[in-house]
């Protein structure tokens, strides 16, 4: 679980902090990040960090627009919306966690008998 958030919190403040190419390509400043949206007092990778922190435990809290982050940074925290299966929260972590794990002995069970022509060795 900490794999799997740090895989999605990792990327996410360090495109936070990078900005908008297309800006930078203006002439405009971009040296803070991707501003728009966020809160002025933490700034962007604070922002992008909690912007997943938030979706990941499902908090409810926002200190920036979902929809002001970077696009990748987006799709990160839609998929941790997504996944709903980290550590933390009302609802999620630990009992989503085992419902992928008997999807996963379900789905390995009907497998049995077909390995041979999973791997081509008729």
């Amino acid at each position: 679980m900490t794999i799997g958030f740090l895989m999605l919190a990792i990327p996410n403040i360090m495109m936070e902090m990078k900005g908008n190419p297309a800006i930078s390509a203006m002439g405009i400043d971009n040296s803070l990040g991707a501003m728009e949206g966020k809160e002025i007092r933490i700034g962007a990778a604070a922002s992008g960090f909690w912007s997943i922190v938030t979706t990941v435990i499902s908090t409810g809290s926002v200190n920036s627009m979902h929809d002001s982050s970077m696009p990748l940074s987006g799709m990160n925290e839609l998929l941790a919306m997504m996944i709903n299966s980290f550590y933390g929260g009302v609802g999620v972590g630990i009992l989503n966690f085992f419902i992928f794990i008997i999807l996963a002995v379900f789905i390995a069970g009907l497998m049995v008998g077909r390995t041979p022509e999973f791997w081509v060795k008729n």
